[in-house]
């Protein structure tokens, strides 16, 4: 014998949550969660749902993260050489001008020289934690909505083509993005 008011708090809570909806099949009791119709498979309403990583249902944008976190331990580790300090969570001047320029800040003259690696490494710069930790806040937000939108790989070249673009439209001599 089933209890109503057990069925009636499931179905309370099943309505309350917009992304799912309760299994019409009558042969199961209480709310069964599957996506709505027309809701994408790897979206923001279904991944924690499907039980999936991250890194599984965001690939592009997990590995964009992780090779932020990289260069940033690679800035520390150089700033550290050169300078003996790390620098703080709030400092506004952040790292080293020797570091950040054999990492790759954006430096005209060394495009000029060929160095057109440039154009994409000084995106992955960071001027200290707070400014990167913004940036994979943001990278991480952005990421959760347009990767299932338009494919890995549209945003991957999406996100290359805003590197380049930044890059491009920069005037000052030597910019960390």
């Amino acid at each position: 014998m089933t209890n109503p008011l057990r069925h009636r708090q499931a179905e309370r809570a099943n309505l309350s949550c917009p992304g799912l909806r309760r299994k019409s099949e009558g042969r199961s009791e209480g709310p069964i969660a599957f996506p709505r119709r027309g809701v994408r498979r790897n979206s923001p309403e279904t991944d924690d749902l499907n039980g999936n990583r991250f890194h599984e249902t965001y690939p592009v944008t997990a590995f964009l993260l992780l090779f932020n976190i990289v260069f940033f331990i690679l800035e520390l580790i150089q700033n550290l050489k050169v300078s003996g300090e790390i620098p703080g969570a709030f400092d506004l001047v952040g790292f080293h001008h020797s570091v950040t320029d054999m990492l790759g800040e954006l430096n005209w003259a060394g495009i000029r020289r060929g160095e057109y690696w440039r154009l994409v490494a000084s995106a992955f710069l960071h001027g200290g934690f707070l400014h990167i930790l913004m940036n994979g806040m943001v990278l991480a937000d952005l990421g959760r909505l347009c990767e299932p939108l338009l494919s890995s790989w549209k945003f991957l070249v999406a996100y290359g083509l805003s590197t380049l673009g930044g890059a491009a439209i920069t005037r000052k001599p030597s910019v960390v993005s």
